[in-house]
């Protein structure tokens, strides 16, 4: 009882006495209540977990004897599934996650031999091949969760899909082809391979949209989805990872979607009523998936709305949490507290909140990975917040936009929750540059010089090998902190008031900061020569 009192005092924020302003109040009690919640979570977690062991095995026979049917929104078996922590495999946080059985041993091994759709169409067996890699190697990106049976219901989905939609089918043969080509050197067989599939799924699509009444079906908006992210491969780097979804990240992060399949299926599934009207297993998250990537890529507002809360998904991380990292959290400075001065200022402290959440679930991992929630949480996680920051922008709040996409930058740059390698530094450099060289104009420096800092190393850090980080080294001209290579550990421990500059992003931010200081090491002697000649 002593032991449980202590907790309970340190998972509450102390607040100290004096004035607070309406938003800081807000987000005080909001953690209040949340700290409260989840220490109610943890009193009866052993008693929850006695009786989940029982019945776990049960759950997963029963519910991989039968199809998944449903939306995935806000069921129990979605949230079951996103919260099954993986098995850790090495004292250092790894996410090679295994590769479950394919659909051919749990369906059975005569699988394609009764594969029949209709009397004319025969699979070859190229594409029975590429079939079954598909379902086997890309199809767990589409997964709510990591675990096997999260795993087996996607993919059991897609395949009874495959076998009463021709469409449907040819576009996973289709998809499959691409991502195989991606990770081996392609051949001209490849591409007609990819081509033939590509053509039979359009053709089948337009006589199904001929059949149909008007009202797009779900096997329909699964097609539509899958030629809109597989417009073309450009494998402008080879592979880099090895683990399972990181691998699955960067090959989509090198696909061109293709517009016109992407604006059809944003039509099609506005007028089906949006992604909570869709029925068949994993296809609104595969949508959403897809509307939040496209919208990140050009910085965009989603279409759609978010399928999970923020605020659930950061509950269901720091039920994992120990007192030591809810120490760290709590002890956090927030030097974001100029936000309170804009209309969204609120709403914007409550993602940067919720994205340290994330952080600390990350450092958490690395010192006790066998406390990790399921790999999904995090990646869902990650995208719901990435969402609600692209809904929210201020153009003209120069101090706010750097806030905002010095934020995305950092999500998206969070390896552990996947890297982006696609477009998006290309867009997201060129409007933080733009908002930072006007917080400049407005001299922001003499008020704000440590979060202009940090926001531009994040610039930084997103501009790495490309000629825009000179533009962000020059930006430290106005800074009040020296910018030598001394200075780093200074500039560090400021990110802290931030988002930190820790783990993988470190070594990066680091780079920069010693570019930045050899670019504008003679910069004083370059800029002395136009005033001396500019004289009356």
């Amino acid at each position: 009882m002593v032991s449980e009192q202590a907790v309970q005092l340190t998972f509450l924020p102390w607040t100290a006495k004096g004035k607070k302003n309406r938003s800081e109040e807000r987000l005080q009690s909001a953690l209040r209540h949340q700290h409260t919640a989840l220490a109610g979570h943890r009193r009866h977690r052993e008693r929850k977990k006695n009786l989940h062991d029982k019945t776990n095995s049960e759950s997963a026979v029963s519910s991989s004897n039968s199809p998944g049917q449903g939306s995935d929104v806000c069921t129990d078996a979605s949230w079951s599934i996103t919260r099954s922590a993986p098995p850790a495999t090495s004292s250092r946080f790894s996410y090679d996650l295994e590769r479950f059985p394919s659909p051919v041993t749990v369906i059975g091994t005569n699988l394609f031999g009764s594969f029949h759709i209709r009397g004319d169409i025969k699979l070859s067996k190229e594409f029975q091949s590429v079939l079954h890699d598909a379902l086997t190697h890309q199809w767990p990106a589409f997964a709510l969760g990591t675990n096997q049976n999260a795993v087996m219901k996607v993919r059991e989905a897609a395949f009874t899909t495959a076998i009463s939609s021709p469409h449907t089918l040819f576009a996973i043969i289709y998809a499959g082809a691409c991502y195989r080509s991606y990770f081996r050197n392609a051949t001209s067989a490849d591409h007609l391979l990819q081509l033939q599939a590509k053509q039979q799924a359009l053709a089948y699509l337009r006589e199904a949209v001929q059949q149909a009444d008007g009202t797009p079906t779900d096997e329909m908006l699964m097609t539509i989805a899958l030629l809109a992210i597989h417009g073309s491969v450009q494998p402008l780097k080879r592979p880099r990872f090895t683990a399972p979804l990181y691998r699955d990240n960067e090959f989509y992060s090198n696909v061109k979607f293709d517009q016109t399949h992407l604006r059809a299926l944003r039509t099609l599934v506005g007028q089906r009523g949006g992604l909570v009207q869709l029925e068949l297993h994993g296809l609104s998250n595969i949508i959403s998936m897809i509307d939040t990537f496209q919208s990140l890529m050009c910085l965009s507002r989603p279409q759609f709305e978010s399928l999970y809360s923020m605020s659930a998904l950061s509950e269901s991380m720091q039920e994992t949490w120990d007192d030591v990292t809810w120490t760290r959290f709590t002890n956090q400075k927030d030097g974001f507290q100029f936000l309170d001065d804009y209309e969204d200022g609120f709403r914007l402290r409550r993602i940067i909140c919720q994205t340290r959440v994330l952080v600390e679930t990350y450092w958490l991992c690395l010192r006790d990975p066998r406390k990790a929630p399921d790999f999904m949480v995090a990646v869902h996680t990650r995208r719901s917040l990435q969402h609600a920051a692209l809904r929210i922008d201020h153009p003209t709040e120069c101090l706010f936009e750097a806030a905002r996409l010095a934020t995305i930058i950092f999500l998206a740059e969070l390896g552990w929750t996947l890297p982006v390698v696609g477009g998006f530094q290309d867009k997201a450099t060129e409007l933080l540059f733009r908002v930072l060289e006007e917080c400049g104009l407005q001299q922001y420096w003499q008020t704000h010089s440590d979060f202009l800092v940090w926001a531009t190393v994040m610039g930084g850090l997103a501009a790495h090998q490309t000629d825009r980080l000179r533009d962000f080294a020059k930006v430290l001209r106005d800074s009040s902190t020296p910018v030598t290579k001394d200075s780093w550990l200074h500039v560090k421990s400021l990110s802290l008031q931030f988002l930190p500059f820790e783990f993988d992003l470190t070594g990066h931010c680091h780079a920069f900061w010693n570019e930045a200081c050899e670019l504008l090491s003679n910069e004083p002697l370059t800029r002395a020569a136009p005033d001396e000649t500019a004289m009356p």
